[in-house]
């Protein structure tokens, strides 16, 4: 008997968060670390080995913003490391609110360690940052 279009395919992914990455079928694939609070020393929030196909993704870095207060923000940093190669850094600044969030196009090629670290320019309290990266994936075998 077929299902009907509500049920949820057994490819699906449960939506999460963690240093690791989900895939949703074959095509898409998903990485989003949930919030951590503000450190001037660095905290890994991602770390995962892509699969067999490539991933072209959106890689998004959120700076620390208090929780009670959006007025009050923490700039931070956020390494990307292919293989614990240094692939790039990105800087969320404190002052403008367009600097707050910042996002890049990544590729990320098959069979790769992808780590990130993230670190605040203070510890202060519930000031919090994440990390996600969305996208695409292209030559995976089901």
């Amino acid at each position: 008997m077929p299902h009907p279009e509500g049920i949820v395919p057994s490819t699906a992914s449960i939506a999460s968060t963690g240093k690791g990455i989900r895939y949703i079928g074959k095509d898409w694939a998903y990485c989003y670390s949930g919030p951590y609070a503000a450190s001037t020393s660095p905290t890994k929030v991602v770390d995962f080995t892509s699969g067999a196909g490539f991933i072209v993704a959106e890689y998004q870095f959120s700076g620390y913003v208090d929780d009670d207060n959006a007025g009050e923000r923490s700039a931070g940093l956020s390494v990307l490391y292919f293989n614990e190669l240094k692939v790039f850094v990105l800087s969320a600044g404190q002052q403008n609110i367009g600097d707050f969030m910042v996002r890049a196009q990544i590729l990320i090629p098959p069979l790769t360690h992808i780590e990130v670290d993230i670190e605040a320019d203070s510890n202060a309290a519930d000031h919090w940052g994440s990390v996600a990266i969305v996208g695409r994936v292209y030559g995976a075998e089901e």
